[in-house]
């Protein structure tokens, strides 16, 4: 029998994580639950003007201005740092659903979201906080459910005053196919890569994180198989596309990124929450270039605490770092994600008891 209520997941597009995030909860909710399930743009709600203009602030800070971006990311979390807009979008959202919520739940996978929300007479609230540390952004009174990644993550919410009751260890949620590993040999059969050589990938292109790396890209490609992945950044690629490689494979935004990390041995990358997971679920030692202030270093921090990732400043390093890994020198095999029970799964199994 379908449910009289209805799930609406809030997410917002700074950072692809939480959007990923949103995708994989509302696909298997959808299997699993006889519900109706809808994802939100949640700054969307205030108008395209004023979350175009958040977006650009965001992204400005974080690639021209990070210590400022390290400063405001500190401050606010000490201090609440959403109030009144936030107030209104959640005052906004609830007309925009006819007004009675009293049949709603929603998911927050967005800090902000969580503001809107908390303050709403609805059904169910919950929150899925998408890095390993807990930023004080995330932390509101009157959350039903705050589902984090870790006991660090439950450890931050007490201090902060959230009933003990009310916070879930579920791990970060990713689609199932993270959990897999296909045949070695023959997808590397399948991207047409050398079959005896090892595989690095180079991840984060989106936002600019491997502008600089041809000189690294192609002292690496004398060695190993290189696929380098540049996201959106069409820029980039073009960029990339015009240098005559030997062994490296440039590819822009990807759907079968699960894949090509079923032939990665090692994975440069930036340490956003939901890529570092499902690395990890792959178990592929991360070297984390350059991680900025905030959330990604905190997530870069934490993985190097757990020798699941390294954090690496100096491209001139990384080649004979790779080199440690590989040949058992430095050990990156911690096991962060739990494979046996997916956090998705967890969280769905938690959400259909309130039903």
């Amino acid at each position: 029998m379908k449910s009289d209520k209805k799930i609406i997941i809030l997410t917002e597009n700074l950072g692809k994580g939480h959007i990923k995030v949103a995708n994989v909860l509302k696909n298997e909710i959808s299997k699993q639950l006889d519900i109706e399930v809808e994802i939100l743009d949640y700054l969307g709600v205030a108008g395209k003007i004023f979350e175009n203009g958040v977006s650009y602030i965001y992204k400005n800070l974080i690639e021209n201005f990070p210590n400022l971006y390290k400063m405001s990311y500190e401050y606010n979390d000490k201090n609440k740092p959403y109030g009144l807009i936030d107030s209104m979008i959640g005052a906004k959202l609830k007309q925009n659903l006819g007004g009675d919520l009293s049949n709603i739940i929603f998911i927050s996978t967005f800090p902000n979201a969580t503001a809107g929300i908390s303050s709403l007479n609805a059904y169910k609230k919950y929150t899925v906080i998408t890095d390993y540390t807990v930023h004080g952004g995330w932390i509101y009174d009157k959350i039903d459910g705050y589902f984090v990644a870790n006991e660090k993550g439950l450890d931050t919410l007490k201090k902060h005053g959230i009933n003990e009751k009310n916070i879930y260890i579920t791990g970060i949620p990713i689609p199932k196919e993270f959990y897999e590993k296909r045949n070695v040999r023959e997808s590397k059969k399948m991207f047409n890569i050398d079959i005896h050589k090892k595989t690095i990938l180079i991840m984060g292109g989106g936002d600019g994180v491997i502008k600089d790396a041809i000189n690294l890209i192609q002292s690496l490609e004398e060695e190993y198989n290189v696929i380098v992945i540049t996201g959106k950044n069409i820029k980039l690629k073009e960029k990339l596309d015009k240098i005559d490689f030997k062994n490296t494979t440039i590819l822009g935004f990807v759907e079968n990124i699960s894949q090509i990390m079923d032939i990665t041995d090692i994975a440069i990358s930036k340490s956003g929450g939901i890529s570092m997971t499902e690395l990890n679920a792959k178990r592929i030692p991360i070297l984390i270039y350059n991680a900025i202030p905030g959330q990604e270093k905190g997530n870069a921090d934490f993985f190097e605490e757990n020798k699941a990732g390294m954090q690496i400043s100096n491209f001139n390093k990384i080649k004979i770092t790779i080199k440690h890994i590989l040949n058992g020198k430095i050990q990156l095999d911690g096991k962060i994600v739990d494979r046996r029970y997916k956090a998705i799964d967890k969280i769905i199994n938690i959400i259909r008891k309130d039903l």
